[in-house]
């Protein structure tokens, strides 16, 4: 017996975690900043079996992250405001977001 096969999504459907467009704001606004922009940046690198001590600086990096997402008093307006205002987007859409724990 074979197992249904997954439905393929579009590469622009929303995950089924992302509730809210400001989840969305919100984590480009973070990665984007000069505090938190090095934490992703450093995620990127690759690591393999061998080296583990690089697994755990990701780990590290990634609680930094998730804890400035989390920080309500952070992010809560969109940095490149005047760039969206065409776009009719409010300037608090980063204050209602998603608990992406």
């Amino acid at each position: 017996i074979k197992a249904p096969k997954k439905k393929k999504s579009s590469a622009s459907t929303k995950p089924t975690f992302v509730t809210t467009d400001g989840t969305y704001y919100r984590l480009i606004d973070m990665v984007t900043s000069s505090e938190y922009r090095p934490f992703f940046i450093a995620t990127l690198t690759p690591f393999d079996r061998t080296n583990l001590e690089d697994l755990k600086k990701h780990r590290v990096h990634w609680g930094s992250l998730h804890g400035g997402y989390i920080d309500i008093e952070l992010f809560t307006e969109l940095a490149n405001y005047d760039a969206l205002i065409p776009h009719a987007i409010d300037i608090d859409i980063c204050a209602d977001f998603d608990d992406l724990n």
